[in-house]
């Protein structure tokens, strides 16, 4: 993610409630824009766009790659599957 400096910590609250991991945080100066590379789940990522812009008030963007799989606690596994109509 890249937001502008005075938006930062708006965005970091966001992605901590998304259940984010964060690998590296560059808080830019005053009229810089700051940096935040994070592990999200795919699932916490949806609609992310929208909120994004909201909170930064349009002076942000964010990249998404994948980074790799992990498995998920037997509590999110039930939540998945009740989701999904398998349980």
């Amino acid at each position: 993610v890249s937001c502008a400096a005075d938006r930062t910590q708006s965005v970091l609250n966001d992605l901590a409630r998304r259940k984010s991991e964060f690998l590296d945080v560059n808080q830019g100066n005053k009229n810089e824009m700051s940096t935040i590379l994070t592990r999200t789940p795919l699932s916490e990522l949806i609609g992310y766009s929208s909120s994004l812009r909201s909170l930064a008030s349009g002076q942000a963007n964010f990249t998404m790659d994948l980074d790799g799989y992990d498995s998920t606690v037997s509590e999110q596994k039930q939540q998945l599957l009740q989701k999904s109509g398998q349980l």
